[in-house]
């Protein structure tokens, strides 16, 4: 997918799924990226539905991480079908879940992807909160800076 490669890597991932077949671990990771796949190519309903299997996968098996990437890559794809009010409240619940889990690795590049997503949509100052929340936790953990919250 990185490549270009749009259908081989859709090839891939559905191979990986009938391969994987039941409810593995591996699974919702797969099927995140055929969701991924599916919103660069513009089959958004597809990436939808999906991106819910993942979901609704990622919460039987209790992974933390990848739910939120869910919810992150929902937001992403009911944004590109003028959905706004759903795109917000996935966005919403990715960041939320990624700050219950610590990783501001992962919670700085949720809020710069729905900062993208609000100043595409011409809404500059939540776009801007949301960079600036971005920056902060990306520079927070560079090695010798400590944090506000900490020092």
């Amino acid at each position: 997918m990185r490549q270009g490669q749009m259908e081989r890597a859709e090839e891939a991932f559905r191979a990986a799924l009938l391969y994987l077949g039941g409810t593995g671990r591996t699974k919702s990771h797969v099927l995140l990226s055929l969701g991924e796949l599916q919103l660069r190519v513009g089959q958004f309903a597809g990436g939808i539905q999906v991106v819910k299997e993942a979901i609704e996968l990622a919460k039987r098996l209790d992974e933390r991480l990848a739910l939120a990437a869910g919810h992150g890559l929902l937001g992403q794809l009911y944004e590109r079908i003028d959905n706004h009010e759903l795109a917000d409240k996935e966005f919403r619940v990715a960041i939320k879940l990624l700050g219950a889990e610590g990783r501001t690795d992962r919670l700085a590049e949720a809020h710069a992807s729905y900062a993208e997503v609000l100043d595409a949509r011409g809404d500059a100052r939540m776009s801007g909160r949301h960079w600036k929340q971005a920056a902060k936790l990306a520079l927070d953990r560079q090695p010798g800076r400590q944090s506000r919250a900490a020092g």
